[in-house]
C-alpha cells in the first residue's frame, strides 16, 4: 500500500484500492481542529457536547474539465 504526500496532506489508499503510477489524485482530505468555548448541540445528535477542542475532517473532490484547479466539498465530519 503506497502512501502519497501532497503538501500537508497524507493520502492512504483503502485496502484493495490501487493507484496507477502517474494517475492524478482526484480527492483530498484535510484535518483541522476547532475549539468550542461553550457546550453545543449538533443537529441529529441528542446529547449536548462539552466545550473543548475537536478534530474536523473535510473531504473534497476535484472538479473535472475546468481551466483551473477547483474542489467541491463532499463531506465534513467532526470526531467526537
Amino acid at each position: 500500500m503506497a502512501i502519497r504526500y501532497h503538501k500537508n496532506l497524507m493520502v492512504v489508499p483503502l485496502a484493495g484500492v490501487r493507484f496507477m503510477e502517474g494517475s492524478p489524485v482526484t480527492s483530498r482530505t484535510t484535518t483541522s481542529t476547532v475549539t468550542f468555548v461553550y457546550p453545543f448541540v449538533l443537529p441529529g445528535y441528542t446529547n449536548e457536547l462539552p466545550a473543548g477542542t475537536y478534530e474536523v475532517i473535510a473531504e473534497d473532490e476535484l472538479l473535472a474539465n475546468l481551466s483551473f484547479t477547483a474542489y467541491r466539498r463532499i463531506a465534513t465530519h467532526i470526531r467526537i
